[in-house]
């Protein structure tokens, strides 16, 4: 089971810790319910990929394996811990290719603190904003976050 319609009809800026008060249906702009928040929206027997952008073009990309039952609760939490985890330095070349400039900006603005993964989409184009869960039509155990503007 999974719930596109529910997890589309959610905004949410993935900057901001997961909670009721941060979660709004983008249809009537009043917040989550508690009852909506512990809602499963992901319910599979097994594992499945998550696959996280870590670009405005869609070309960087980082896959974790989360369990197959989700509520919008723990998923988002995850989402959430994700970007607010460090950057994996192998992939930061990849991701900062067309951003050279931005990179040597955020590395002195950083003064050698840690790059974490929400700096990677800052630096593009895309607005860290949760748009929905997109399932692979190859592989339906792979579920890609979409980001973007509202």
């Amino acid at each position: 089971m999974f719930d596109k319609e529910l997890l589309e009809n959610l905004e949410w800026y993935i900057e901001t810790k997961p909670s009721i008060k941060n979660i709004k249906f983008r249809d009537t702009m009043q917040n989550i319910t508690k009852n909506t928040f512990d809602q499963v929206v992901l319910n599979f027997d097994h594992d499945i990929e998550l696959n996280f952008p870590l670009n405005n073009n869609y070309s960087v990309f980082k896959k974790i394996i989360i369990k197959g039952k989700q509520t919008i609760k723990s998923l988002f939490k995850t989402i959430y811990d994700f970007y607010d985890s460090e950057l994996d330095p192998g992939l930061a070349d990849q991701v900062y290719e067309d951003y050279d400039d931005y990179l040597q900006e955020l590395l002195i603005e950083k003064d050698n603190e840690p790059i974490y993964n929400i700096d990677a989409l800052n630096a593009s184009e895309c607005a860290p904003d949760f748009v929905g869960l997109r399932q692979d039509t190859d592989n339906p155990n792979l579920f890609t976050v979409d980001l973007g503007p509202i």
